[in-house]
């Protein structure tokens, strides 16, 4: 008998069904090359050639069809096989082929993922084979020519829990992507040619990069003033970045440079010298905001441009980063926009660029499709941009993990590499990581980088007058009267913590000015569009000379491109304060800039500071204190000091017991990676807040009444389509809590894709729009009598 693994390819299903031997061999045969890449491709092997050993059973063959038969679990008697005959120490395989379509379990210990195995195996449940079904697939497995594989190799856990979570991860990524493609490859086929996998992507070229981004930098020598300070510190930071890449092994580092040494460049440097001298596979850039993703992808699509690299050699891969396609027919997709699609399911690109997002809470996932473009990470250089982005109580777990995806004599032989002007000290975390190894005597994977930069003191000195800190924290100050005092300013930024401050500012600015043409609002209550559209007009403004004065959030403190001669920031923690002053004599053209930095009179209000920032405002005053009765001379530069900055951030761990002990908002998820509890561990490694809904806004009334008329006239959307027009409406809606829908559920009017009210009554709404248009304005974005609830 002929045991089927999917049923017939081809237009109406008119081509040929597939064995499960071909199945399995074509799986075990891509899962072998992705595991080589860590030392794992007998064991990836072995794993794929048991992960459908229950498709050679009757009651599937009858799902494959039957119409309307119910839906096997095909992986239970493949998993039980692998722990049982390839020995209790591959436990990993077990848990990567028991998870492979449901997500993956705990792998606490052999005895508990055998007992779970031998009990679901045992189980009444029609749709759940039993032990005595095992005997009859392994007759009928190697009657189509296998053997059960024995193996000593591979990975094992060792109960450094991130470590083996991380390992299960990798190896579940490979068995789940292999087995995509393979299945992917018989469905694009027909009676003709039945099996169709798709091209593999194309292979990293450092060399070629590296000569593309010497002629670039040759060209930017020629316009830069070569006499000039920050010429002479780009070139210091892109020398020392060359000289890390080619001449130290694999691991982890730091890169601590000040804002506007050119970092995006020099560490793109760092990584292609670095995947020369190592023969590594891949460039990972990682990045906290969609925006600095799309302005960075831009420079290296332009740097290494599709018609001399080839179609997919840069692959931006975020929720953002889809064409427009033709509404009404998701159908009609652009070629290049397809291709990227495929290559963002598995990362099969030389270059990546995503967001934190996009790659930490995949590097904690437990799913197949999150999970699934990991094992593309070995063999890569991965590059952090404005690390000090990451939630404190993310971070203990996080450099856990990436201490083992960098671990120099460990399986993945990738570098990992942390930059940004405002460097945390994470290494004094790093005893805590032997929280995740509690029952292990040995040391676990440990965080100590190594600094890119040969002289850190020196850069920092050398942009140390670019910015001149004025601290006047200390008496607080009156809307009015800083209104007043910005409008003394021909180009000035202001940036509060919080948007009614932005909102109020703006307005009194309005009342006080002569002109409404100068004053520009920016701020998370515009969407994305208008708050691109904004840049540009205070890029505009500033390089033709032309009267600016901006109020922002904190949505223009990392990574955004802008150079106020003059900045007026709220208090905050002091790396946001560093961040903010990045936007102040940038490229310092002038002899020295004010960054003003002052507390707002705000008598009427009990919150004065966002979620996240009591802690962070605290230490800095504290740490302001000290500094005022030590060294009082030091506080005009101390960011241009980063021993300083680095002692900041170590009181911050210390007066927040970070450095010894589990905050409450970590014990959660220390406790379920512990417990290997994947689910867990994914519900709770969340880098934004989650409870938040989108709001469609009128900012392009055309583009705003062509998407809700898609999305609330269409008979009933696909979920592809869903997808499709999520992606495009996203830069024209604002975010909300949804714990304030009930309030202003006046304001708003839910979006319905098609489904009945009965439906939209139980299910979860993600999509808005305003009941009334005015509520969104030019000016400030959105806004309600009451707006604290937004975003």
């Amino acid at each position: 008998m002929i045991f089927y693994s999917h049923s017939r390819n081809g237009e109406n299903q008119k081509g040929r069904p597939q064995p499960v031997c071909q199945h399995l061999r074509r799986v075990a045969e891509l899962a072998r090359s992705y595991g080589e890449a860590f030392c794992t491709g007998p064991q990836s092997e072995a794993t794929a050639l048991l992960h459908d050993l229950g498709k050679y059973s009757q009651q599937f063959q009858r799902r494959l069809t039957e119409p309307g038969e119910s839906s096997r679990d095909h992986w239970s008697l493949g998993a039980y096989a692998a722990i049982r005959n390839m020995r209790t120490t591959q436990l990993l395989p077990a848990a990567a082929i028991a998870g492979h379509h449901v997500g993956l379990e705990s792998i606490a210990s052999p005895e508990i993922v055998f007992g779970n195995l031998r009990k679901r195996l045992n189980s009444a449940e029609s749709t759940t084979p039993t032990l005595e079904d095992q005997q009859a697939a392994l007759e009928a497995f190697r009657n189509d020519g296998f053997e059960l594989p024995k193996l000593d190799s591979g990975f094992h856990p060792n109960f450094h829990r991130a470590a083996d979570m991380l390992d299960t991860r990798m190896l579940f990524s490979v068995l789940v992507d292999a087995d995509f493609i393979a299945t992917e490859g018989h469905f694009e086929g027909d009676s003709e040619t039945p099996y169709r996998p798709r091209e593999r992507g194309r292979a990293l070229h450092a060399d070629k990069m590296l000569r593309r981004l010497l002629e670039h930098l040759q060209t930017l020598r020629g316009q830069d003033d070569v006499d000039g300070k920050m010429y002479r510190l780009r070139s210091q930071l892109m020398d020392d970045c060359a000289f890390a890449g080619s001449n130290e092994p694999t691991g982890a580092f730091t890169l601590t440079a000040p804002t506007g040494c050119g970092k995006t460049l020099a560490m793109l440097r760092f990584a292609i010298e670095h995947a020369l001298r190592h023969k590594l596979r891949r460039i990972v850039l990682v990045m906290p905001f969609i925006n600095i993703v799309q302005q960075t992808a831009s420079i290296y699509r332009a740097l290494f441009p599709a018609t001399e690299f080839g179609e997919g050699y840069v692959l931006e891969s975020h929720s953002l980063a889809v064409r427009d396609t033709h509404p009404g027919n998701e159908d009609a997709v652009d070629p290049g926009e397809l291709h990227r699609r495929l290559l963002s399911q598995n990362w099969d690109a030389p270059v990546v660029l995503t967001t934190n997002v996009g790659l930490l809470e995949s590097l904690h996932a437990h799913r197949p499709s999150r999970c699934r473009k990991l094992h593309r990470l070995a063999g890569s250089v991965i590059l952090f941009d404005e690390v000090q982005t990451l939630p404190p109580n993310l971070a203990t777990l996080t450099l856990a993990t990436l201490a083992r995806l960098s671990d120099p004599d460990g399986p993945f032989h990738s570098s990992i590499v942390f930059a940004t002007a405002t460097q945390p000290a994470f290494e004094s975390l790093s005893d805590r990581l032997r929280e995740f190894s509690p029952a292990v005597s040995s040391p676990p994977p440990t965080w100590q980088p190594s600094e890119i930069v040969r002289d850190t003191e020196a850069i920092y000195k050398g942009c140390g007058d670019r910015v001149r800190l004025v601290w006047r924290e200390q008496t607080p100050i009156t809307t009015e009267r800083l209104a007043d005092e910005l409008l003394t300013h021909r180009q000035v930024a202001a940036i509060v913590n919080l948007k009614r401050h932005a909102t109020a500012l703006t307005d009194v600015l309005l009342d006080h000015s002569n002109t409404s043409d100068s004053i520009i609002h920016l701020s998370t209550s515009m969407c994305a569009a208008h708050r691109s559209k904004k840049l540009t007009e205070i890029r505009e403004r500033l390089h033709d000379g032309l009267p600016v004065r901006l109020v922002s959030t904190q949505c223009i403190e990392a990574g955004v491109d802008v150079d106020f001669p003059s900045l007026y920031r709220a208090l905050a923690p002091l790396d946001s304060i560093a961040q903010a002053a990045g936007r102040c004599n940038r490229n310092g053209c002038l002899p020295t800039s004010e960054v003003i930095v002052f507390q707002l009179h705000d008598p009427e209000h009990s919150v004065l500071y966002p979620p996240g920032y009591g802690e962070g405002i605290d230490v800095t005053k504290m740490f302001l204190d000290d500094l005022r009765q030590k060294a009082p001379e030091a506080l005009p530069g101390v960011l241009s000091d980063p021993t300083r900055l680095r002692s900041y951030f170590r009181q911050f761990y210390s007066a927040t017991g970070r450095d010894s002990r589990a905050s409450i908002g970590e014990q959660a998820i220390i406790k379920a990676v512990v417990e290997t509890n994947f689910a867990d561990v994914a519900r709770h490694y969340r880098l934004i807040n989650q409870d938040v809904v989108n709001v469609l806004v009128p900012f392009d009334p055309a583009k705003y009444a062509q998407l809700l008329t898609e999305a609330t006239e269409t008979e009933r959307m696909t979920p592809r389509s869903i997808r499709r027009w999520e992606a495009t409406a996203s830069p024209h809606a604002v975010s909300v809590y949804t714990q304030s829908l009930e309030n202003d559920a006046a304001h708003l009017l839910p979006i319905s894709f098609g489904r009945t009210d009965e439906e939209l009554s139980t299910d979860r709404v993600d999509w808005w729009y305003l009941r009334d248009e005015s509520n969104y304005c030019d000016r400030v974005g959105l806004q309600f009598e009451e707006q604290a609830w937004v975003v």
